[in-house]
């Protein structure tokens, strides 16, 4: 492919977070500069797809295996998010809106509920460029988004330390599958690695040591203003900004955090948390 003579659309799960802003800003990205390039993520009240954007309606069904899925996952740690398993959502005849399959890349992002291996390996087979942004190290584990220092993924995540006895042979039949999906997926798949860290944990790892990893950092949206620095004032309060969907992820320091306002509050000492999700997400 020459530049300019290929599209992009965009999947990812959810349109808020790292794994859905981060696209989001890529697709406007990209059309500033002439491409073709379109964003696609599951249908929610609160998203109000902007241009090039759109939403991916469910059907009851699989809104109820998706709860059910995410329930059930739920249970598997307090500490960490697992998810061995999901569903497809990308409805029947969706690849039948793409004129020129060759050259249409398909970038995937956060996955979960979205597509499957089976679906990635078909709509593969059909031509398709795929090409994955690794936003945490699922793709490469089986299952956790985080390994924690946990080095299991390393060989085949056997045994996982992570989850409960009972369940911690999960992970090894993910890795599994996932070997056999990644074993047949060649010369028109790559992975991209947004940071330096999580490109040498691909290297690392079982599934994705011998895969093309691509080094490339999420890109910032253009419009994003500069920012004016005021006079700090005699005695400020200094406000630390959470930038975490979620103010008690563990993964996220969501527990240290917490320690910290407590103790800073007794100590009366002027500090004060600012969390993301207290504010409007558009």
């Amino acid at each position: 492919m020459t530049q300019w003579e290929f599209s992009v659309v965009h999947l990812s799960t959810g349109h808020l977070g790292g794994a859905g802003l981060a696209p989001r800003r890529l697709n406007a990205s990209l059309n500033k500069v002439g491409i073709n390039s379109r964003f696609y993520a599951l249908s929610r009240a609160d998203f109000t797809p902007s241009a090039n954007e759109f939403s991916i309606e469910r059907t009851r069904l699989k809104r109820l295996i998706s709860a059910l899925f995410s329930f059930f996952e739920s249970r598997l740690s307090s500490k960490i998010l697992f998810s061995p398993f999901s569903i497809n959502a990308i409805p029947k005849g969706f690849e039948n809106e793409i004129s020129d399959r060759q050259k249409t890349i398909l970038h995937i992002h956060n996955w979960f509920n979205l597509l499957n291996f089976k679906e990635i390996s078909r709509l593969y087979t059909l031509g398709f460029p795929i090409v994955i942004t690794l936003h945490d190290q699922r793709t490469m584990t089986g299952g956790c988004h985080y390994s924690l220092g946990c080095n299991h993924f390393e060989s085949d995540c056997n045994n996982c330390p992570l989850l409960h006895v009972g369940y911690n042979k999960i992970p090894r039949f993910v890795m599994k599958r996932a070997s056999i999906f990644l074993h047949n997926m060649n010369s028109r798949f790559a992975l991209i690695a947004p940071s330096k860290w999580i490109l040498l944990e691909a290297k690392k790892s079982s599934l994705l040591k011998d895969k093309t990893i691509l080094f490339i950092p999420n890109t910032l949206d253009a419009s994003i203003p500069n920012v004016n620095f005021r006079p700090i004032p005699a005695n400020p309060q200094i406000r630390l900004g959470v930038a975490s969907m979620s103010s008690i992820s563990y993964v996220k320091g969501g527990d240290l955090t917490r320690e910290l306002e407590i103790e800073f509050e007794a100590q009366r000492l002027p500090f004060k948390f600012v969390y993301m999700n207290n504010y409007p997400q558009n």
